[in-house]
């Protein structure tokens, strides 16, 4: 990989790039129709002046189009001059009908690149004046222009979302411009002046799609343009083939830099930029992604922490859902929701055990599987208290961030699976069902959990306000003065727009319709840090107790002391050994072994009585950096909850869950407190 490349990738995957699309995306994306390219377009815009300028172009117009074919850009800005006067630019009617009957109607015959570079989730902006980019967002990204000078801050900065048009928009005339004398325009303005200084904060600038013989006459000022702020540390870049990029030398600040050998290779390798999607879930055991803290209660998923970008907008059939400004959330903990929303079987456990009163009707649609409709805000609340009482875990409703940050999965679309709806992936009105359908009738997301899209409406535990400024950005819960609580994640009779990942309404606490019910959550850590290389996290389920050191390769080794209540072993970690210790209070006829588990990354800590008896064996999952993964009894895994300080210095000590007259600790050679 050359170092161009490895800067471009390390760009994109800090968000420090802002794409520049050209005319040859446009072309590719549309089987080269002659009119998404500048040549075509002149083209085409002079035997429109010949038909209907004003005053008629006559034979002299088979020579401007004769100028064309010299690849001479000043001769191609002379004709666009010309079409401007004829057609009446910037106000004509007979303008705007051009406008439209070209640029306005091209459509997508590949899409593929078009998706690539909204994926790279960079802020974009483009020569172009069609609106290509628009369409392969499914209408969600808005077409800005640079009359629109107090929309274009937000969108480069991400708060809000939109395509930036330099040189204008098809559907805004007066945006429009084709020569040197129109683009000074459009520099001189004040938007164009704050979208300069806006980039600068960017440092990097990628440019696709103006490759040679794809040629934008303005693409040269438009380097000099923008990349007038310096380029300091940070390279500017242009794609284009491998054979243009070897004998291309840079423009200004902005390098070549080859994609492939056909414009077919751009698709991937755009998409090869980028991956900042959060990483694959992976919690080494197989079974401890799910647990139940009793058989009787909600099945909850493990969520690991990540990052994510909240927010968003999507047009529906009647109505725009928009939830702004778009911000970066830090989900910086691991806590376990329910794998599917609280269904009638749970709800009627719950109502049985406690005497609880409420008019959960189902609608005469049956319950069972079904998700516990006609459910208040306040029901809900009841039902996580009941759950912290017979548990002991601190069961809540999920934050609004937490909730879509789950919905979406680890992805950066509308929906989990694509930019597209569909009726075999969720319950809305498409699905024509008419009312609610079991919790499991549909695929589960990446992270395993269902339904967080359609169906029904889910309780959160945020207030409801329209402006999101100021909103949190650590999975925090919202408390505004607010009359309504959040609900999210549409239902089986709103439309798509309304099952994105970002909708959300607000509604009053005592709302009861058929068409809301809730989830819960379930907290799993706190974070202990030692004064060392040593992160302790304590936690259940695949995070129970996690020792990260500072990368280096741990090896494990059974060291037995049968002269002490203590069982140790050692890790060996480049030449230093630490001891551990692991102490149950009673029995201290225990012994240990390691093994490598068949088929897996992880070793097996296996802690048993001399006796063997199932009762006293304990496995511990450890990955290869000394990372505690899980504990599982008798073939269970073990739900933990909470630690704190050990019976000797420099100890943790924690409790299994469901025995508390059994507790172990753990002990390093390094201080610890509370992060």
């Amino acid at each position: 990989m050359t170092q161009a490349l490895e800067d471009l990738k390390r760009y994109v995957q800090e968000g420090q790039v802002v794409v520049i699309v050209g005319a040859g995306v446009s072309l590719q994306a549309t089987n080269s129709n002659p009119s998404a390219g500048w040549r075509g377009l002149l083209e085409a815009g002079i035997r429109h002046c010949m038909d209907f300028g004003y005053p008629r172009l006559g034979q002299e117009g088979g020579g401007l189009i004769e100028l064309l074919a010299s690849d001479d850009l000043d001769m191609w800005l002379a004709v666009a001059t010309v079409i401007e006067r004829k057609l009446g630019a910037p106000t004509g009617a007979e303008w705007a009908r051009w406008l439209k009957s070209t640029v306005g109607s091209l459509e997508i015959k590949r899409p593929g690149i078009l998706r690539a570079i909204l994926d790279l989730g960079a802020p974009v902006a483009t020569t172009n004046y069609d609106g290509l980019l628009e369409a392969a967002s499914n209408g969600n990204l808005q077409a800005i222009t640079w009359r629109e000078a107090e929309r274009w801050p937000a969108i480069i900065e991400r708060r809000s979302l939109g395509i930036l048009h330099l040189h204008g928009y098809w559907d805004d005339r007066e945006s429009v411009v084709l020569g040197i004398s129109s683009y000074d325009r459009v520099l001189s303005a004040e938007g164009a002046q704050t979208l300069q200084k806006a980039i600068g904060q960017f440092r990097s600038l990628l440019f696709i799609g103006f490759g040679a013989g794809l040629g934008d006459p303005n693409f040269s000022k438009l380097v000099n343009w923008l990349a007038g702020n310096g380029a300091g540390d940070y390279r500017h870049f242009q794609l284009m083939l491998d054979a243009e990029a070897d004998r291309s030398q840079r423009v200004g600040a902005v390098h070549p830099l080859g994609y492939g050998s056909t414009y077919d290779d751009l698709e991937q390798f755009l998409r090869s930029l980028g991956s900042t999607e959060p990483p694959a879930v992976d919690l080494q055991l197989g079974a401890l992604d799910e647990f139940r803290d009793l058989p009787h209660l909600p099945t909850l998923v493990v969520i690991p922490p990540n990052q994510f970008q909240m927010g968003g907008r999507a047009k529906g059939s009647s109505i725009e859902m928009v939830a702004e400004p778009i911000r970066t959330v830090s989900i910086t903990y691991p806590f376990a929701v329910s794998k599917f929303p609280v269904t009638f079987d749970d709800w009627d456990q719950f109502a049985k055990a406690t005497g609880y009163s409420s008019r959960a009707s189902d609608a005469g649609w049956g319950r069972g599987r079904r998700p516990a409709v006609n459910i208040t805000w306040y029901d809900a609340i009841a039902y996580v208290e009941w759950l912290h009482n017979t548990t002991g875990m601190p069961y809540r409703l999920l934050s609004e961030s937490e909730w879509e940050y789950v919905a979406r999965g680890g992805t950066r679309t509308l929906y989990w699976w694509g930019d597209r709806p569909e009726i075999d992936h969720a319950n809305y009105d498409a699905s024509s069902l008419g009312k609610t359908s079991e919790v499991d009738r549909y695929p589960p997301n990446p992270f395993g959990v269902y339904d967080n899209l359609g169906n029904v409406w889910e309780w959160v535990a945020d207030s409801f306000q329209l402006d999101l400024t100021g909103a949190p950005v650590r999975g925090e819960v919202w408390n505004v003065e607010s009359d309504r609580k959040v609900v999210r994640g549409g239902c089986w009779y709103y439309d798509a727009a309304f099952i994105t990942a970002h909708a959300r309404l607000g509604m009053p606490p005592d709302t009861r319709f058929n068409s809301i019910g809730f989830r819960v959550c379930r907290p799993l850590a706190e974070r202990i840090v030692s004064g060392s290389n040593y992160h302790i996290v304590s936690g259940v389920s695949g995070h129970l107790l996690s020792v990260a050191d500072d990368g280096t390769h741990v090896t494990l080794l059974p060291d037995l002391d049968r002269s002490q209540e203590r069982v140790t072993w050692v890790v060996s970690t480049a030449g230093n050994d630490e001891s551990w210790s692991i102490a149950p209070s009673g029995d201290p006829s225990m012994k240990l072994s390691v093994s490598q588990a068949s088929g897996s990354n992880y070793a097996d800590i296996i802690v048993e009585s001399a006796a063997t008896s199932s009762n006293n064996r304990w496995r511990i999952a450890v990955d290869p950096r000394g990372c505690i993964l899980a504990v599982e009894h008798s073939g269970k895994v073990l739900d933990i909850d909470g630690a704190e300080s050990g019976p000797a210095a420099n100890a943790i000590q924690f409790t299994f869950h469901g025995n508390y007259n059994q507790r172990w600790w753990l002990q390093l050679a390094h201080n610890f407190q509370a992060a």
